[in-house]
């Protein structure tokens, strides 16, 4: 059994209360098969870690690349000034 397997049993058994809130909050982690199946048994909504969408993308290659770009950006404001400086075409380009 894994450690989350074995601290969420121990939150369900001694504080029932908290088990409600946790179950209710979504999980951000890599994409590890144990925490997926964790997240997929408890009906939890899980998000992915950007490092590791990039790293599963391939770093390195070309779409890693531009993916890691519009992960980074906090907006498309920000997102073009960064197209403008670096002159690489990319979504959301004028």
């Amino acid at each position: 059994m894994e450690n989350y397997e074995l601290f969420y049993d121990f939150v369900e058994k001694i504080y029932p209360q908290l088990s409600v809130v946790l179950s209710n909050m979504p999980v951000l982690s890599d994409m590890g098969k144990g925490i997926k199946k964790f997240c997929t048994k408890r009906n939890l909504k899980q998000f992915f870690c950007i490092r590791h969408l990039i790293n599963a993308i391939g770093a390195s290659s070309l779409l890693g690349k531009i993916s890691s770009k519009l992960l980074m950006e906090s907006s498309i404001g920000m997102h073009k000034m960064s197209v403008k400086k670096s002159r690489i075409i990319l979504p959301f380009h004028e």
